[in-house]
């Protein structure tokens, strides 16, 4: 059965992605919001400037969770099934850069669309890839395909199915820059109250 198409609202997010080797800070200025993980040690950070506070959780346990909730939902994200990459045919244009179009496929579902150019490209996509993976957006299978995809992503779309209904969210790379990052960025300030996740 075809996926239903619906139209719903919209929101539009603008977020600060600062990437650092195993590091990831994403920040959500408009909602005093950050994330922060550290690959290497397993462990995330959610920080709520607002409230005061940053909660920490370890990697795995927030993919587990992810996992139950996507099988109580019914939702499909590519997990143990055929996964298959191909080139399409939809060309973009993005920051001056003249873009390939690639699919992420499972089962018949279309799961990823991503536009890259291929000579434009770093070595921190595979910490965003792997965050991502590690968090529970992608499946392991999914995260083998998109790590064959040359070229950073300069646009991204990802669907996800419940039943019959098919949701989609665009991130679209609006400025790239290229400089040293103080290690200050990639932990918890200080002067907020630590809550543990479970505690």
């Amino acid at each position: 059965m075809k996926p239903a198409e619906r139209t719903g609202p919209t929101t539009v997010v603008r977020l600060r992605i600062f990437v650092e080797s195993s590091k990831i800070r994403i920040e959500r200025p408009d909602a005093g919001q950050t994330i922060i993980a550290d690959l290497a040690k397993g462990v995330v950070w959610s920080i709520d400037e607002r409230k005061g506070v940053y909660y920490e959780a370890a990697l795995a346990d927030i993919a587990a969770n992810w996992r139950r909730m996507r099988q109580a939902k019914g939702i499909e994200l590519g997990e143990g099934g055929a996964v298959s990459l191909k080139q399409g045919d939809e060309k973009k244009s993005i920051m001056w850069h003249t873009c390939n179009h690639y699919v992420i496929s499972a089962d018949g579902k279309t799961l990823l669309e991503l536009w890259t150019d291929k000579d434009f490209d770093f070595p921190e996509k595979d910490t965003i890839y792997r965050f991502r993976e590690r968090m529970g957006e992608f499946s392991p299978e999914v995260l083998r395909e998109i790590e064959k995809v040359p070229g950073f992503p300069l646009r991204l779309n990802g669907f996800t199915y419940v039943g019959t209904e098919r949701m989609m969210s665009v991130r679209e790379v609006k400025t790239i820059e290229r400089r040293d990052i103080a290690p200050e960025k990639f932990k918890p300030p200080d002067g907020l109250k630590k809550v543990v996740a479970g505690q």
